[in-house]
């Protein structure tokens, strides 16, 4: 699964945050979007939690993100469940050549 956010790219000019995944078939499926006053780790809690629920405690096995400390706070929530947590690359790359060290 993919988790990120948007910001002020919308005409409510607040965060996007979209978790979308890969089918069996290879295409992409869109599992959630929701529309928020900010990106703090209450919101990416609550986010994971109804998103969670919805599917039963069906956990994802991997996550990929852009590295939002609140997002990686909110994940980091989950230790009992056994979901990897990896970096989106092209956010990385973006960030070395930035010189921006979030992660």
């Amino acid at each position: 699964m993919m988790m990120d956010s948007t910001y002020n790219t919308n005409v409510y000019r607040i965060p996007l945050v979209v978790l979308t995944g890969i089918r069996n078939d290879g295409k992409n499926v869109l599992f959630g979007l929701a529309l928020v006053n900010d990106e703090t780790f209450e919101t990416y809690k609550w986010i994971l939690e109804n998103f969670f629920n919805a599917n039963n405690k069906q956990y994802p096995k991997l996550i990929v993100s852009d590295g939002d400390k609140a997002m990686y706070k909110a994940l980091g929530e989950y230790k009992d469940v056994p979901i990897v947590h990896l970096l989106c690359q092209w956010h990385v790359k973006r960030n070395m050549k930035t010189g921006n060290s979030n992660f």
